[in-house]
């Protein structure tokens, strides 16, 4: 026999107390962005081993291997363990639709799980206690039954908590508890009154019990009709490979969320309208934009869209008023208020440099966002300026100058900086002469309250024009 090593353990135990973990979709994503990174020099040859130590030196050997190790245990027990754990999806509006290229397991649950699963809101995962009784095993034995255990446990977890709270399946989980709450309140409110020496206040006990049955009941089964309609037309939308129609969509329903049933079903109502329109027009407009952009070939994949999209965006329509309806009533009839978002979100530039709070970024970031249903939605937001005519703003991306009708949303002129040849001041106004076309130049004013407004605004579109231009400037 070697001279193996034993170590006798009469009681071993590990007791880890219940914790919480809580994730969000644009951290996830944030993650997946995050491991794609390179770095410089990764894609050099390595060096060989004889180019970096020497190899001539020889390392003693150990004199005790890993399984030279043997221990027995009496009694090893890891305790239960509970983790709560919270997921949401994000309702961000200045956010594309995210698009993971890379593959993987991990690439494929996140995506998986941000586009089928319901938010959770601390799902419980229990793990079951790992007990043993006088096992004698080396120490890589012990690690590995206790990683093949615990993998098999959060596997079970992930399926049983994922399909249980899959938006496709209407969130049986969720139903579940909302009806159980509502079949608890209807026994245990009359159990109250009997507490009370008045007769009354039975009645009014066990009326509120069955009004709680209702109430949840309803906000339930419409909280299911409503995740499974908006999961479809999801999907579906996704079919139509429209991803401009995709955006208008994700903004429409980020900035109209139906508060009740009435305003169920006039959003609702007012996105099977614009699905109906964006698949007619449809038909038409691809093609065009396609032939514009690749020529014959464009020309015959815009028109394969557009009547991809006549089938199927009126369909994403009717799903979408059924779940935004649906939404509405449960909206009604719970008793939870929602939090109202109390400032619009954060101005974050190229740099990504996260600085202070400004509340008229916000709001100028908002408003390129939303201008024309998303139809600038990818471009940076550079400045704004407020003038004279009431209604009307003047704003600067990283790829044009808008003159905008705020109240509508709508765009009334644009430049790009591609067309720009000049700025100059004017008094309280900023002139843009566009290049010459055809022999003639063109220009567009924009009218500010005084010469300093004027030289500000000036140097912002000066700024931002240079930038566009260095960026665009082809390679020597």
């Amino acid at each position: 026999m070697g001279a193996n090593k034993h170590e006798y353990y009469n009681w071993f135990s590990i007791l880890l107390q219940e914790f919480s973990f809580e994730a969000d979709e644009d951290i996830l994503y944030a993650i997946v962005e995050f491991s794609k990174f390179q770095v410089a020099g990764w894609d050099v040859p390595a060096l060989s081993v004889d180019q970096v130590f020497d190899t001539t030196l020889e390392l003693p050997k150990s004199t005790l291997a890993d399984d030279d190790t043997r221990m027995y245990f009496e009694k090893f027990l890891l305790q239960p363990i509970k983790i709560n754990i919270s997921f949401s999806r994000t309702q961000a509006v200045n956010r594309e639709e995210p698009v993971i290229k890379s593959g993987g397991v991990l690439t494929f649950m996140i995506d998986v799980l941000t586009t089928y699963i319901a938010n959770w809101h601390d799902a419980p995962w229990q793990f079951n206690a790992l007990e043993l009784s006088h096992p004698i095993v080396t120490p890589s034995q012990l690690v590995d039954l206790i990683v093949r255990f615990y993998t098999e446990e959060a596997v079970g977890q992930l399926w049983r908590t994922a399909l249980g709270s899959a938006d496709f399946l209407g969130n049986p989980i969720g139903l579940f508890n909302n009806v159980s709450s509502g079949v608890s309140d209807m026994f245990y409110e009359p159990l109250q009154g009997f507490e009370i020496t008045r007769p009354q206040d039975l009645g009014i006990n066990f009326a509120k019990g069955t009004a709680s049955l209702v109430k949840k009941t309803v906000y339930g089964l419409s909280d299911t009709v409503s995740r499974v309609t908006g999961s479809v037309s999801k999907g579906i939308a996704r079919i139509t490979l429209d991803e401009e129609f995709q955006a208008r969509r994700r903004i429409h329903h980020a900035r109209n969320r139906p508060k009740h049933a009435v305003s169920g079903i006039s959003t609702g109502a007012l996105s099977l309208a614009s699905s109906v329109v964006s698949g007619v027009t449809g038909v038409v407009s691809k093609p065009l934009e396609g032939a514009e952009k690749s020529g014959v070939g464009g020309f015959f994949m815009g028109l394969g869209v557009g009547l991809v999209g006549v089938v199927t965006k009126p369909v994403v329509g009717a799903f979408d008023l059924l779940s935004d309806v649906s939404q509405g009533i449960k909206n009604t009839a719970t008793s939870e208020t929602e939090l109202e978002r109390q400032r619009l979100p954060r101005l974050i530039g190229k740099d990504r440099i996260l600085k202070p709070y400004d509340p008229r970024e916000s709001i100028g970031l908002s408003w390129i966002k939303e201008l024309e249903n998303g139809r600038y939605f990818k471009e940076e937001y550079i400045a704004h300026i407020e003038l004279r005519t009431e209604d009307l703003v003047s704003i600067v991306t990283d790829a044009r100058v808008l003159m905008v009708r705020i109240k509508r949303l709508k765009v009334e002129w644009e430049i790009p900086f591609e067309d720009l040849q000049l700025v100059r001041v004017e008094g309280n106004s900023v002139s843009l002469i566009k290049a010459a076309r055809q022999g003639q130049a063109s220009s567009r004013i924009v009218p500010c309250s005084d010469p300093a407004s004027a030289q500000w605004y000036c140097k912002r579109i000066e700024d931002a024009f240079a930038v566009h231009i260095d960026l665009n400037r082809p390679l020597d």
